[in-house]
């Protein structure tokens, strides 16, 4: 999950060792305060970043053969 105080070490020291694993295909950040993710998939040039918004969206995990719609996502979690 990403929240204000750990945005900015997850969006790079974290993000730069994660890379670093050969078998890393796939790394998701969802957003704490509003249906939002960040994905970063391995592709043959390095890792991509796409960006999805919005409780209308969908992410596609097809390394795991997954859909997780994102409003679904931002109903489960729960913080106190």
């Amino acid at each position: 999950m990403l929240s204000p105080s750990t945005r900015p070490t997850a969006g790079s020291e974290k993000r730069d060792a994660y890379f670093q694993i050969p078998s890393l295909r796939v790394d998701v950040l969802l957003e704490q305060e509003r249906a939002g993710a960040v994905v970063w998939r391995r592709g043959d040039q390095g890792f991509g970043r796409e960006v999805s918004d919005g409780l209308a969206a969908v992410l596609v995990l097809h390394e795991i053969a997954a859909r997780l719609p994102l409003a679904d996502a931002h109903e489960d979690v729960r913080f106190a």
